[in-house]
């Protein structure tokens, strides 16, 4: 019943019918009373809660509007200088004392720290050796008018070749330092060669290439080539050959700036091979 009474007037419709029932019943005490006492009161929200509607929630409403952006706020202060940093201190230079200095000449370099910083600047000495790089950007030989050897530079090589049998290739070597001169076929030495550690076989005591894989060594006017033990597999040195375009059976010997190994296959597969090599100058 009490369905059919609230489909017909609905929620709102069925609060003021109650509280018109509630008015009327009160009658007189209302009237006598100014308004419901608490306890009417009380009764009246009890009766109106019990009959509230419970229909399906409405749809969402459309999004407002967005706000406007608000104003961008003022640049903060620049902040404060860094203080400047102190002077460094100035180099100067006198005559030197009487020490080390005083027969070959040279300078003290002091600075103005109290006491001062002094570095004392000699001359070189007579003989002293420099860099390696002379006048003429060439490997160092033998100093004038001595027997001894000149300097020595090493260098490595290696190669990996699959080629048919009887190809030949060519594994460059080359000198970081020029040499003076070029060298002729027989100032360059391969370790599979007679006399490789004697070049006139006179003795161990005379010249030869007596240096080995990992310290390859060579007398002066001379290349060795060294080969790692086992290393060099299904290939055979043909000679030591220049960087030009001569025929290998007539270019024997290397550049001022390093030279080529000449190969040829053994058999059809791959080829590999190390080494090192050492040349002095003259």
């Amino acid at each position: 019943m009490w369905e059919r009474i609230r489909e017909r007037f609905g929620s709102a419709g069925l609060i003021v019918g109650v509280i018109a029932l509630v008015l009327a019943v009160a009658g007189g005490a209302y009237a006598a009373g100014g308004g419901l006492s608490a306890k009417q009161k009380k009764e009246v929200k009890k009766i109106a809660k019990g009959f509230q509607g419970t229909g399906p929630q409405g749809a969402p409403g459309s999004p407002g509007a967005n706000g406007k952006d608000g104003a961008n706020g003022t640049n903060g202060k620049d902040g404060t200088n860094g203080t400047n940093g102190k002077d460094g201190k100035s180099i100067t230079a006198r005559a030197a004392l009487p020490t080390e200095c005083e027969e070959r000449g040279g300078a003290v370099l002091e600075d103005e720290a109290v006491p001062p910083t002094a570095i004392e600047v000699c001359a070189g000495k007579e003989g002293d050796e420099g860099s390696p790089w002379t006048a003429g950007g060439t490997l160092p030989g033998p100093p004038a008018g001595t027997e001894e050897e000149g300097a020595t530079e090493t260098g490595a090589w290696a190669f990996t070749q699959e080629l048919p049998a009887g190809t030949q290739f060519y594994v460059p070597i080359s000198f970081a330092i020029p040499l003076a001169a070029k060298l002729t076929s027989a100032q360059v030495h391969w370790q599979d060669e007679a006399n490789f550690e004697d070049f006139d076989g006179a003795g161990p005591e005379e010249v030869g290439c007596k240096g080995a894989y990992a310290v390859p060594l060579a007398p002066g006017h001379s290349l060795c080539v060294y080969k790692g033990p086992g290393t060099v597999q299904n290939a055979k040195l043909l000679g030591i050959t220049t960087l030009g375009a001569e025929p290998i059976e007539t270019g024997f010997g290397a550049n001022r700036s390093g030279g080529v190994l000449v190969f040829e296959v053994e058999a059809a597969g791959i080829a590999r091979g190390t080494g090192s090599f050492g040349v002095t100058g003259f």
